[in-house]
């Protein structure tokens, strides 16, 4: 089974399109060999859950994530008192999902129809998949810019070289539960990307589409948020590449998807 687990701050009016958009790619799912496939028609019950953390929202997320538990029984809710961020939602997923296989998706219902049916059909291979956006277009300039740095130093310090790190994946649970985690902000993707790379796991690289239309300003932008980001990297420079080098100095093995 797959735990979608969902990060939802201030989402009360996209929250329940992001879960409905959820619901209809599971129907379609994609053909081929390995694909989780589509809900069987008369099936009681899907063979995925939806994790939704409302991270101390101040509208009225929680009163539509609770008539979504009430409309599908595989929405379960969980509620930070306050606004944690990003990472520490994304750590109660991890900590909470009921699922073998994990993959984190925005509330603000900005990841495509196509690319959320994607997740479903390889939600059972063995190995990592990773996704990278295709359309950067709809993104600020800044935001581009700053991506592409990110990902230049990731290959630099730590010779990952992926297309883009944070563009969101399918992760085994057991790996990540049985990682020592550390970030709680914007790096924390990349955190759990990289470790599960560097401790010599195999990897896809799939293409991504995300809607242009909810494409929002981005908070990573923000001065604090890009301090925030160098000082968890050198943290994590430092405990990948000298404290832990032994542990995190194999290479990933890619694997070509058809």
């Amino acid at each position: 089974m797959m735990t979608v687990g969902v990060m939802a701050y201030n989402e009360q009016g996209r929250i329940a399109g992001t879960v409905e958009a959820l619901v209809e790619a599971s129907r379609l799912g994609i053909p081929g060999p390995g694909a989780a496939g589509a809900i069987p028609t008369g099936a009681s019950e899907p063979k995925f859950e939806v994790l939704v953390v409302d991270d101390g929202s101040t509208d009225g997320t929680g009163e539509k994530i609770r008539e979504l538990e009430k409309k599908y029984p595989f929405v379960r809710g969980v509620r930070h008192q306050k606004n944690l961020g990003m990472g520490m939602a994304m750590r109660t997923i991890i900590d909470q999902a009921h699922g073998d296989t994990v993959c984190f998706v925005p509330g603000d219902n900005i990841i495509s129809l196509q690319t959320l049916t994607q997740y479903f059909a390889y939600s059972e291979r063995e190995h990592l998949v990773l996704f990278y956006h295709v359309n950067t277009e709809s993104r600020s300039k800044g935001r581009v810019v700053l991506s592409r740095l990110y990902d230049l130093v990731l290959l630099i310090f730590f010779n990952v070289n992926l297309k883009y790190i944070n563009g969101g994946g399918l992760y085994p649970i057991q790996l990540l539960r049985d990682m020592r985690i550390r970030s709680n902000g914007y790096t924390l993707p990349a955190e759990l990307t990289m470790k599960c790379l560097l401790s010599g796991a195999s990897f896809s690289e799939v293409p991504s589409y995300v809607n242009p239309g909810a494409v929002g300003k981005s908070g990573a932008l923000r001065i604090g948020n890009v301090i925030n980001l160098v000082v968890n990297l050198f943290k994590l420079f430092i405990e990948m590449r000298i404290v832990e080098r032994k542990k995190f100095s194999k290479q990933p093995t890619r694997v070509w998807e058809p």
